[in-house]
């Protein structure tokens, strides 16, 4: 479709009552969306859902248009990187981008919904909790306060895994309340958590 498209179909989102317009992995698509912000800039929040594996440069094209981020932050080892993403350089350019995805203001309504700040997602693996935590410190000493945080449980077995026998199963209870606390410990004031239930191949679609 076109960026007058587009910009038709998020005219047409809003009439339909739409709380947002949600940008999914959309990088490789950001020069088209600026063209469609110059055509038409939402009333409503827009957010930008990315792996995080980002370029500045990219980042500050799309930025003007930008009121919510939501970034993955997967791993910090370059190890667990170069093994699950295919990238031992995820962390140096993940990092960097949610450092400055997180200089989005925060702005509530008095209700306690978003109309623009930083979401940084991270998903606990089995095995991963050392992981996590050195994530969990890096994010206390670097993201300003009001950054939130969500630790998702939601990890499902799922698709071609043979070679990574680890990732056979689910996180247990005791590696999930682990990173948790470790939040806690730090002083992490703006977290998410997940029920358990949440790893469920139901939530699965079904990809044709």
């Amino acid at each position: 479709i076109t960026p007058n498209e587009l910009a038709d179909i998020f005219k047409e989102l809003e009439d339909m009552g739409a709380d947002n317009i949600s940008l999914v992995t959309p990088t490789h698509f950001v020069p088209y969306l600026v063209s469609t912000f110059e055509i038409y800039k939402p009333k409503i929040p827009v957010v930008y859902n990315t792996g995080s594996y980002e370029k500045i440069d990219t980042l500050k094209r799309i930025d003007p248009y930008i009121n919510i981020y939501l970034p993955d932050m997967k791993f910090y080892s370059p190890a667990l990187s170069k093994r699950y993403l295919g990238k031992e350089d995820y962390f140096d350019y993940a990092s960097e981008a949610i450092a400055f995805m997180a200089q989005k203001p925060l702005l509530m309504t008095s209700e306690g919904k978003m109309l623009s700040g930083c979401i940084v997602r991270h998903l606990v693996m089995p095995l991963g909790t050392g992981d996590s935590k050195k994530l969990l410190r890096w994010f206390k000493n670097t993201l300003p306060k009001d950054t939130y945080l969500s630790l998702m449980s939601q990890y499902t077995p799922f698709g071609k895994i043979e070679n990574f026998p680890e990732l056979s199963r689910k996180i247990t209870p005791r590696e999930y309340n682990a990173v948790v606390n470790e939040a806690f410990a730090l002083g992490i004031e703006n977290v998410f958590l997940q029920e358990r239930d949440s790893s469920n191949k139901a939530y699965i679609p079904s990809w044709d």
